[in-house]
């Protein structure tokens, strides 16, 4: 599915809790192709409330419902997983059965100029070694094509997952990659856009078209979590 670069009107009448900004380089990017100076930024929009992670385990705290409710303190439940310290923090939290929004920004660091350039988010669980891990269900990838990115010009790009309801708890990593295309006009694009979808189902992370190559990735360019249940009003 393609998403287009659209505006933030898509995004009202989501929940009234509040956005969360995700910056959490947890294992190196690679700027595959010499010259190529890429930054993104992650903002994960309206979460339902916080994940707390630390020695103790996982701590959800279920801002969004406490406060629809009336209670204060915010009702909280926890995983006793530990996680590796270096993901100790807090992320934002999300309900499976619900789609969580999401913006990124795309800035180019350096003077080079790039035209036809895919970029992909791929919503997967989290691999405690950073490493490219299972796929959240079937509506974890979107891609979108910018024609031109210029020198220290940054794009925003907007999108979406549909969380399965899978009732397990714990962070989920954000992994993002950049292509660069060699197509010069629209039939070529449309063209280049579908053997990309075919190739993106069939081999994951390492799928791009034989006339596209692979400049950038983070594993783990942003963290989120969704915990196993939504709370129950007392």
């Amino acid at each position: 599915m393609k998403e287009q670069l659209l505006s933030l009107v898509v995004l009202v009448g989501l929940a009234t809790a509040a956005s969360a900004h995700q910056r959490h380089h947890r294992h190196e990017s690679r700027d595959i192709e010499p010259g190529v100076r890429l930054d993104f930024d992650i903002t994960y929009l309206n979460a339902w409330g916080r994940t707390v992670s630390d020695g103790t385990g996982l701590t959800f705290y279920h801002d969004a419902r406490s406060a629809e409710w009336g209670i204060e303190p915010p009702l909280r439940s926890m995983d006793p997983t530990v996680l590796p310290p270096q993901y100790w923090g807090t992320y934002p939290l999300y309900y499976s059965g619900q789609t969580m929004y999401y913006t990124i920004k795309i800035t180019n660091n350096g003077h080079r100029k790039f035209k036809n350039l895919t970029v992909v988010a791929i919503q997967e669980y989290l691999s405690p070694t950073g490493q490219v891990n299972t796929r959240i269900g079937p509506d974890a990838v979107r891609d979108w094509f910018i024609p031109k990115l210029n020198g220290r010009e940054s794009k925003t790009l907007f999108g979406s997952i549909a969380i399965p309801d899978v009732g397990e708890s714990g962070l989920d990593q954000t992994h993002i990659q950049v292509f660069r295309s060699h197509r010069h006009n629209d039939e070529e694009r449309q063209d280049h856009n579908e053997r990309f979808d075919a190739c993106s189902h069939r081999h994951g992370h390492e799928s791009h078209s034989l006339r596209s190559r692979l400049i950038y990735e983070n594993i783990q360019e942003g963290i989120w979590c969704p915990p196993a249940e939504q709370p129950r009003k007392p």
